[in-house]
């Protein structure tokens, strides 16, 4: 800001007292205004309505300046007289330039706030592609929900909003106030759909960096804690990385390779060395403790189920031979529902097979079901469930 500054007031050797008073009077008036001199260029929004009040004070002096002054007999009118005539002269130009950029801003905003009602219809059909991607700031809960299918719709979606921003909305001037009365902000939209590939290209990687770190997360505490759990392996992911590296390692990166082909772009295959590094090191382990279990000597026997075990087995794991097995239990367990209906009957065993590529065999327990069919009965044909694996020597 720039103030005009007067210093003291003029006096003039021929003047009346009157004369002096008035040349006092409009002197201090013409000193309380502070003026802006942007203003005599434009008018921003953010200061319109401080631009509105010095308009206020500038018309308040000007009057009571031009009608002082104008009490003045043309003899007394001396320099100082004409000084302050001048100063009032260059408020007064000053004062129609503020006017009219004041009045050109208050029409600005109301043509932006038309342009931001416009924007806010026009982006509609693209509202929830927007917010796909403001809402997915990276955090990792937000990282797995993101999908091959999402991201091809997303960024169709925010193509076109892209073409809107970059033809009809091109240069719309950002205004917070608009943007929080109307809960539309061209800018921030505009600005994610420039960034669509940028953005998704961020989400696909994290996605799959994620997965991995937990999938080593895991890997690592089953390593530390394989014996404390007698050296069984518990959760299917691990069961299948250990059993089998290469197909489950194959598996991860196909689980991501839609992702990254929807932003044009192939799963790097060493994406998933972090995961086999860590299968290496849980194999380390196994190796040491496998020696030192041994198949249960005091198990029960049920020859059907330990028959169909045995089939399950070759079915399930590759054509694994088996080597022992017996039940865990001597009868048979009944499940039943709310009602207290019978739904099956269960017993528990366990195995012992030897896989095809593997240097030891596996103990894993198994669960053989029979469903209930009324009348007591159950039928004859059982179903076999596998729990977590433990590899141990062949014995």
């Amino acid at each position: 800001m720039i103030a005009i500054v007067l210093g003291g007031a003029p006096t003039g050797a021929e003047a009346s007292p009157n004369t002096d008073r008035i040349i006092s009077n409009v002197g201090m008036s013409l000193d309380n205004i502070t003026i802006v001199e942007a203003y005599a260029t434009a008018v921003p929004e953010k200061e319109r309505q401080t631009a509105t009040n010095l308009l206020r004070d500038i018309d308040y002096a000007l009057r009571r300046a031009n009608g002082d002054l104008g009490r003045v007999p043309p003899a007394e009118q001396d320099a100082d007289v004409k000084a302050l005539m001048k100063r009032v002269a260059d408020l007064t130009a000053y004062r129609d330039k503020l006017a009219k950029n004041l009045e050109a801003s208050v029409k600005g905003g109301a043509e932006l706030d038309g342009k931001y009602r416009a924007f806010r219809e026009d982006s509609k059909p693209y509202r929830k592609a927007v917010q796909v991607f403001t809402l997915r700031t990276g955090s990792v809960q937000q990282f797995d929900s993101i999908n091959a299918a999402v991201i091809t719709e997303v960024l169709s979606q925010l193509t076109k909003l892209d073409e809107i921003c970059t033809t009809k909305y091109k240069g719309l001037e950002a205004n917070d106030k608009l943007a929080f009365q109307l809960a539309v902000d061209p800018a921030v939209d505009c600005s994610i759909a420039s960034r669509r590939l940028e953005i998704a290209t961020t989400l696909v990687e994290g996605s799959a960096a994620n997965d991995v770190a937990t999938r080593v997360k895991n890997l690592d505490k089953a390593r530390t804690g394989l014996e404390a759990a007698n050296g069984f392996l518990s959760e299917l992911f691990i069961s299948e990385m250990v059993f089998d590296p290469e197909k489950a390692l194959a598996a991860v990166l196909a689980k991501h390779q839609p992702n990254f082909k929807a932003i044009g772009k192939t799963a790097p295959a060493d994406l998933v060395v972090p995961i086999s590094k860590a299968v290496t090191a849980l194999w380390v382990e196994v190796d040491r403790l496998a020696p030192t279990y041994e198949f249960p000597s005091k198990l029960q026997h049920d020859a059907a189920a330990e028959a169909g075990a045995k089939k399950a087995v070759a079915k399930v794991f590759d054509g694994a031979k088996v080597v022992k097995s017996g039940m865990q239990f001597g009868q048979w367990s009944v499940a039943k529902n709310n009602l207290d209906i019978p739904t099956e009957q269960y017993r528990t065993g366990t195995v012992l097979f030897k896989a095809k590529t593997s240097k030891w065999c596996q103990q894993r327990d198994f669960t053989a079901h029979k469903t209930y069919i009324g009348g007591g009965k159950y039928q004859k044909e059982m179903t076999f469930t596998f729990g977590g694996q433990r590899y141990q020597k062949c014995k």
